[in-house]
């Protein structure tokens, strides 16, 4: 069995590179995600999070942290190399994050990231491999 592991060169960490991604707005989202794709120059996917303090107290937004990132390791031989992606949580999940905060488990963040990335790929998008054949929004 192969070891998975999410090394750091597998992370966004530079305000530039979530910028990068974010400038693509090649964006999907559900209840509780936000994906935003770009594709990138290495050979490897890389993710970035992003969870405003919107979301809660730093306990509930390092739990965001750490279950979008479990999954995308736990996930990452079903990304596809070259391509950047950067996970917020929904603006309309913060609204309900009292009542909910405490239910969101791995599963759940699972069951989301992994349906936005099937979103994407049946939009086409990770097929496509200039900024320029990816167009406007």
């Amino acid at each position: 069995m192969r070891r998975l592991t999410f090394a750091k060169k597998q992370r966004l960490v530079k305000n530039s590179q979530f910028r990068a991604v974010l400038d693509h707005r090649k964006r999907v989202s559900d209840g509780l995600l936000v994906m935003f794709v770009a594709p990138n120059d290495c050979s490897w996917p890389r993710l970035g999070v992003s969870v405003g303090k919107a979301c809660g107290s730093a306990v509930v937004r390092n739990r965001f942290k750490r279950l979008i990132r479990e999954t995308f390791r736990l996930s990452q031989e079903q990304w596809p190399a070259g391509w950047d992606v950067v996970v917020m949580v929904n603006s309309r999940w913060r609204g309900r994050q009292g009542q909910a905060a405490g239910k969101v488990d791995l599963d759940r963040v699972r069951q989301s990231l992994l349906g936005l990335r099937a979103r994407v790929e049946k939009q086409g998008w990770f097929t496509l491999t200039s900024p320029q054949e990816m167009g406007d929004g």
